[in-house]
């Protein structure tokens, strides 16, 4: 295994949030076809030997036990789904597309969905974990989430090691995410939308400072955030009625300028997903996130996501959740 050293940059003031951080370049080399991917955040839990399933795309536990009290070093991996972290107390590292990140005391950082990950536990972690998906935001939340957070979409960021104030600002978001996550309420799921909402406007903020890692050398090539980004796109003219029809793989590789073929390769090495995958996936979250959030009928709904027959959609969404439009809506 070799090593690059990349400095990043940093600003000594008390406003200074990124100080002088060394990462490490790995160039290990591994069989992709073998790395698990973790589609929901119950896989994970049952790998780790959590016994019980997740009711939702949701989850917020305290790190202390979540993971190991013993040090441990995890396979890479993948997952399908949003992770937040905040390290109060305890050491180690993670890596995430072979760079390299040190974690330590008041440390926060996140990871976006695809992403090629692994972490080490050297001294035990006490903190949070909260993670989610897009689908579960977007039940709820009418906005545009990857416009409003593009964050999400595809970056690297580097670890953010925190001052005080944004250190307890952190702390009391993650504690009232769980304390509402802790409850029967029958609108639990519309408060921690909430409620995650103005946590990602704030980690929003923090990041303004930050040094993104985006591009082939950092993380995602610059192909696949590309295609990532030509598939937000693609989508938000979809639900305006200014296309007529959801693109396939021709189509989109054709507008980024480059064959199928490569883009296909390129996107199912990085991201653990075939461009196929990545397409269906985003029509099921739009079409969850309508059939939730409007009054529109189903009918309407498959009209909107360009599904010539009401039928059709009624059986490509069942197809891909387990459940028909209405039983969904009924939940």
């Amino acid at each position: 295994m070799t090593y690059q050293l990349l400095y990043l940059p940093f600003n000594n003031n008390e406003k200074a949030i990124f100080p002088f951080t060394k990462i490490k370049i790995s160039m290990k080399k591994m069989n992709l076809d073998k790395v698990i991917t973790y589609n929901s955040i119950s896989e994970f839990l049952i790998s780790i030997g959590k016994p019980a399933e997740q009711d939702s795309d949701f989850s917020i536990s305290r790190l202390e036990g979540y993971l190991s009290d013993e040090p441990m070093e995890s396979e890479s991996f993948r997952t399908n789904y949003l992770n937040f972290l905040m390290i109060v107390d305890g050491s180690g590292s993670y890596t995430i597309d072979n760079i390299f990140f040190e974690l330590k005391p008041s440390t926060f950082y996140f990871t976006t969905p695809g992403h090629l990950k692994s972490f080490v536990i050297e001294k035990p972690w006490k903190g949070f974990i909260l993670s989610f998906t897009d689908t579960f935001i977007k039940n709820y939340y009418s906005g545009n989430l990857f416009t409003e957070f593009p964050f999400l979409v595809a970056e690297t960021t580097p670890p953010v090691y925190l001052n005080q104030l944004l250190k307890e600002d952190l702390l009391k978001r993650f504690e009232t995410l769980l304390e509402h996550y802790n409850t029967e309420s029958q609108f639990k799921d519309q408060m921690l939308t909430n409620l995650i909402i103005t946590f990602l406007y704030k980690v929003k903020e923090i990041l303004i400072t930050a040094p993104s890692l985006e591009g082939k050398q950092f993380g995602y090539s610059s192909l696949v955030i590309k295609f990532r980004k030509h598939l937000d796109d693609h989508f938000r003219d979809v639900l305006k009625g200014q296309a007529t029809a959801i693109s396939n793989s021709n189509q989109i590789a054709k507008a980024l300028s480059v064959s199928a073929d490569y883009m296909g390769t390129v996107v199912k090495k990085e991201t653990g997903k075939t461009v196929t995958n990545w397409i269906t996936e985003r029509t099921i979250s739009e079409a969850q996130s309508l059939i939730k959030n409007t009054s529109l009928s189903i009918s309407e709904i498959s009209y909107m996501l360009t599904f010539q027959d009401p039928t059709n959609f009624t059986k490509y969404f069942k197809k891909n959740t387990g459940f028909s439009p209405k039983e969904y809506r009924s939940q």
